[in-house]
């Protein structure tokens, strides 16, 4: 699964597929705020069927990282 958060991230954003790493940052990177990063974790529990903690989600610091609390949600 982590190896398609990346294509989830970038369809769900609507950024292009090339520019979301598993390395990519959410906030530097992705210019993602607080309020966009629980956006994109309500749409991505929604699409994976999984719940993020509130408390993995605000740890996360990568798409990588949001992947793996996905899985570890899952």
């Amino acid at each position: 699964m982590n190896q398609d958060v990346p294509d989830l991230v970038a369809r769900i954003l609507g950024f292009p597929r090339e520019q979301v790493q598993l390395s990519s940052a959410l906030r530097e990177d992705l210019g993602l705020d607080p309020y966009d990063l629980a956006e994109l974790a309500d749409e991505l529990e929604l699409e994976l069927g999984a719940t993020i903690p509130d408390t993995a989600l605000r740890a996360s610091r990568t798409v990588g990282d949001l992947g793996r609390s996905l899985r570890l949600a899952g």
